[in-house]
């Protein structure tokens, strides 16, 4: 029997390597970590990007963003979402051989566009308060902007206009110089401005949606303006307004009263302008 050599023994079992190492029965090999590394995540990302992008593109295009104003937000940020997917995905296509993913990049252009959408939605919305139109579909800001090439003074209607609500049409009164009768001359005074307030209410309205809940007048009382603070018309000073909605608020009735007491009525059911003298 050969003898052992002298010094320090190892007893120590053999190294498995890196990655893999025994189990406590020895039976089956466990894996180390890059798991989140495998290609199969990075078609997972890829398709993520992909649909969350294009998701939000669609839903950034179609909603009605001026109500809610978070939604610009969220909208954004799913948008984000999109384009870090996207650029998780492409190392791994990469690692793994793949060249360049169509999925990953769709998702974070389809990204950047939502993103880019909702900065323009953002300013559009805000103009639109300061009464500053730019292209923008009307349900952005729940309404058509009222531009046109050449602005009328306020309260004064542009001869032989015909504007259509959803109950009619209204028969606004012709642009005329006032008679020298008081009461005549606020006569067609209320008739031009109850003219000019029901078209643009009638403009800032979409299709089959509900009237506004109710109309506000500037402190100085010259003005009749919209919920959002929109001008609709002057009225002389000391006129009384009289609005009102049915339940559902698909019809509505406007009612100016002159200081001198003549009454000007719109009735949206009937689309016809009436007025009275004391």
């Amino acid at each position: 029997m050969t003898p052992l050599p002298p010094g320090p023994r190892d007893w120590s079992p053999p190294d498995p390597g890196p990655t893999t190492r025994s189990s406590a029965s020895g039976r089956a090999p466990i894996r180390g970590a890059g798991h989140v590394d495998a290609f199969g995540w990075g078609v997972l990302l890829a398709w993520t990007s992909l649909i969350v992008g294009i998701a939000s593109l669609v839903i950034g295009l179609l909603a009605p963003l001026a109500p809610d104003p978070a939604r610009m937000v969220w909208i954004t940020g799913f948008a984000a979402m999109a384009i870090w997917a996207g650029l998780m995905a492409i190392p791994r296509y990469r690692r793994a051989g793949r060249g360049r993913s169509v999925l990953a990049n769709t998702g974070i252009t389809t990204g950047i566009a939502t993103i880019a959408v909702m900065a323009y939605a953002f300013t559009a919305i805000s103009l639109a308060s300061a009464n500053v139109a730019l292209p923008a579909p009307a349900h952005w800001i729940g309404g058509s902007v009222v531009s046109s090439g050449a602005a009328s003074p306020v309260g004064v209607v542009p001869a032989g206009v015909d504007s259509t609500t959803d109950s009619g049409t209204v028969q606004v009164p012709a642009e005329t110089s006032l008679p020298s009768d008081p009461i005549e001359a606020e006569r067609v005074e209320l008739a031009q401005s109850i003219g000019l307030a029901t078209v643009l209410i009638g403009q800032r309205t979409q299709a089959d949606a509900a009237w506004p809940a109710s109309l506000a007048i500037t402190t100085d009382g010259t003005a009749l303006l919209l919920p959002d603070g929109m001008q609709l018309t002057t009225i002389p000073p000391g006129t009384q307004v009289l609005y009102s909605t049915s339940s559902d608020r698909r019809e509505y009735s406007l009612t100016l009263i002159g200081p001198s007491g003549v009454t000007a009525t719109f009735t949206s059911s009937t689309g016809v302008i009436e007025t009275s003298v004391p």
